[in-house]
């Protein structure tokens, strides 16, 4: 157990730069093999999604020129532990790269990030289910929340990433429009004229009441958090879009960053620190305590939910429910790669039982 945790490479999951990566082609990568972990490993730390993280995939090479018209790197981003890369595309809009995989060491003190501790955490990116994303997009779609489709790449080696083709070359991970407002209409985000961050969009209502928030969309976008399993709804985690609605402008929601749907935190270890850290509540067929699963949207759920009543409420809980049929799920769930579906397919099982009882939440 312990050499397994030794063992554990680099968080970031390239594939062969020395030899030729395809343009416009396809690869088989493995999301990151060190994942993998017999079952005393398993029995304290997790089984979590590892299956999913082991197993190979084909993956398109993305053509960087003619990607959306051409891609352009204008900026590196990421947090703490996602490395990203944005992009200007020759369609006018904007664009981001974000690594598959995480390296979390940073979030730790600079002494323990080369310690057992960085390890285990790193292990840890496992609870994850890497595909996630792919299965939220439609489900999204089906209830009317805005979102950017994502799409699953590998950047080539190509000297078009200039000064990042030495850290971005060969990566995995997952391109998709970086919502944002342009002076051209059909360039813009869901035809957006601004786009803003949660923080931005507080300080912007304490001096002007003349726009205001789409509630009912924000609360469609929670339920469907809720629905998901997603813990990690930070003030970080959405975009707003404005938009004209009959002479008045009104804010819309724009979650991203779908990372933490399907959670798993098995294990004993993460059965332990769930009792620390109650947010860390794993995707199950019956809902968890829903104000520990929504603790990291407090700030924006009192702020923004507060001037609906409680029919409004009920009413909309049952319009998300009615649009989340079975064929809804069984669509979304096929958007798992192939083998993934073999083995993971049952997900839309347990989808199904949550949908049944999602127009009971709010309750």
């Amino acid at each position: 157990m312990c050499a397994s945790l030794v063992d554990t490479a680099r968080a970031q999951p390239i594939a062969d730069t020395e030899t030729t990566i395809p343009i416009n082609g396809r690869l088989t990568v493995t999301p990151n093999e060190n994942y993998e972990a017999g079952w005393l490993h398993r029995a304290f730390f997790g089984t979590h999604w590892r299956d999913a993280w082991t197993t190979p995939v084909q993956v398109q090479v993305i053509d960087l020129k003619t990607y959306a018209g051409g891609l352009t790197p204008t900026k590196r981003g990421g947090g703490m532990q996602t490395k990203s890369l944005r992009f200007a595309g020759g369609d006018g809009r904007e664009y981001k790269f974000r690594s598959l995989d995480k390296d979390p060491k940073k979030v730790l003190p600079k002494e323990l990030q080369s310690s057992i501790a960085a390890k285990i955490v790193q292990d840890q990116i496992s609870s994850a289910n890497p595909f996630a994303p792919f299965v939220v997009a439609p489900l999204l779609n089906a209830v009317g929340v805005l979102n950017a489709a994502p799409t699953l790449v590998v950047l080539p080696n190509d000297p078009l990433l200039g000064t990042h083709r030495d850290e971005f070359a060969g990566l995995l991970g997952i391109i998709e429009e970086h919502p944002s407002a342009s002076e051209k209409q059909d360039a813009s985000f869901a035809g957006a004229d601004k786009v803003e961050g949660t923080l931005d969009l507080f300080m912007r209502f304490e001096k002007r009441n003349d726009e205001a928030i789409d509630a009912r969309a924000y609360l469609v976008a929670r339920l469907m958090d809720i629905f998901l399993g997603d813990w990690d709804r930070h003030t970080d985690q959405w975009l707003w879009a404005r938009v004209d609605e009959g002479g008045r402008s009104v804010w819309k929601p724009i979650p991203r960053d779908r990372d933490q749907a399907f959670s798993r935190f098995d294990g004993l270890f993460p059965w332990i620190a769930s009792h620390a850290v109650p947010q860390l509540e794993g995707f199950r067929a019956s809902y968890p305590e829903i104000a520990d699963l929504t603790t990291s949207g407090r700030h924006s759920d009192r702020r923004f939910l507060a001037s609906l009543d409680r029919l409004t409420c009920d009413s909309i809980a049952q319009v998300v429910a009615g649009a989340l049929t079975d064929a809804v799920i069984e669509n979304a769930v096929r958007q798992l790669p192939p083998k993934s579906y073999e083995r993971d397919g049952a997900l839309r099982i347990v989808l199904h039982e949550v949908a049944v009882h999602i127009d009971r939440v709010e309750q």
